[in-house]
C-alpha cells in the first residue's frame, strides 16, 4: 500500500512534540464561513488586541467544523490548546530558528483530511487516498457554467446542492451577487484541495484579491483561569501579484529555438 507523511506535516503540534503545523488556516478563511443554518457572522469584536468574549466558532456551520481546528476544539480526545504553554503551542510569524515545531502561527490548525485515529505520526505512515475531485466540485462547476450561460434557475440549484449538505438555505441569486456566491462557495467547499490560487488566476481575480493582502489570525491567550485573543498579522510583507502573473513567461531555450516568438508582455 502506498503511504505518505500527511498528518506528520499538518497535524497539531501537541500530537506529537516536534511535528506538524505546516498548513494553517487563516482568519480571512475562518470569517468566510456562514452560521449553522445560515446567516453572516460580526467578526469586528475581534479584530483588537485582549477581546475577551469567546469567538463564535461553535456557532459555525458543519463545513468550517470539519475543516479547522481551533481553541478548544475536541481533538483525539483531548482539547486543542494553540497558545503559549498549551499543549499544541503558539509561535510569532516569522518562526524563528529552532522554535517550536507544530507550534500555531494563526491560532488554527487544518482538521479536514487529517486522520484522527492515526496515533503513532513517527512510526506509522499516512494512508488517506488523494481525492482528485468530488461530487460537490462537479456541481459548483456546473453553477459557474450555468451562470455564464444566463441560466440563473441552475445555477441556483447548483449552489444550493451543496449548502444542503452543510445544513444551510437555498439561495436565490441574480446578476453579480450570483458570481460571487459562486466564487464564495468554492472558497468555503473546496478549501485545501488545492483550488483557491487558480480559480482567483482564471477569473482574474488574483490581482485585486492578492496584492497589497496581509492574512490574519486569532492568537489565544491563557492567563490565570482566564481567555482573551489578539487580531493578529501573520505576514512580514504584503503578498504580491503582478499582471503578469497570469500569464508564464516563454522560456529562453524555446525562443532561441524561434527566434520569431515574442516573450509575453510584462515578462
Amino acid at each position: 500500500m502506498l503511504t505518505h507523511n500527511f498528518d506528520a506535516m499538518v497535524s497539531p503540534g501537541g500530537d506529537h512534540a516536534g511535528y506538524g503545523g505546516d498548513i494553517q488556516p487563516t482568519q480571512e478563511l475562518v470569517e468566510s464561513y456562514e452560521q449553522a443554518g445560515g446567516g453572516s457572522v460580526d467578526w469586528l469584536a475581534w479584530h483588537t488586541n485582549g477581546a475577551t468574549t469567546t469567538p463564535p466558532w461553535s456557532t459555525l456551520e458543519a463545513r468550517f467544523q470539519a475543516t479547522v481546528l481551533y481553541a478548544g476544539s475536541s481533538w483525539k480526545g483531548r482539547t486543542i490548546e494553540p497558545y503559549d504553554g498549551g499543549a499544541d503551542g503558539w509561535v510569532s510569524y516569522p518562526p524563528a530558528a529552532g522554535s517550536n515545531k507544530g507550534a500555531s502561527v494563526t491560532g488554527y490548525y487544518l482538521r479536514r483530511y487529517v486522520d484522527e485515529i492515526h496515533i503513532d505520526l513517527v512510526n506509522v505512515n499516512s494512508s488517506q487516498t488523494m481525492v482528485e475531485i468530488r461530487l460537490a466540485e462537479v456541481y459548483l462547476n456546473y453553477a459557474e457554467a450555468a451562470y455564464n450561460l444566463s441560466n440563473t434557475a441552475e445555477a441556483n440549484a447548483g449552489i444550493n446542492a451543496v449548502r444542503h449538505r452543510a445544513g444551510l438555505p437555498d439561495l436565490n441569486l441574480t446578476g453579480t451577487s450570483l458570481l460571487n456566491q459562486v466564487k464564495k462557495e468554492r472558497k468555503i467547499e473546496l478549501a485545501f484541495e488545492g483550488h483557491r490560487y487558480w480559480d482567483l488566476r482564471r477569473w482574474k481575480d488574483a490581482e485585486s484579491t492578492l496584492t497589497g493582502l496581509y492574512v490574519h489570525g486569532l492568537k489565544t491567550n491563557y492567563s490565570g483561569g482566564a481567555y482573551s485573543y489578539d487580531y493578529i498579522t501573520c505576514d512580514d510583507l504584503p503578498r504580491q501579484f503582478p499582471e503578469k502573473f497570469y500569464a508564464f513567461p516563454i522560456l529562453s531555450s524555446e525562443r532561441a529555438n524561434n527566434p520569431a516568438c515574442d516573450q509575453i508582455e510584462g515578462w
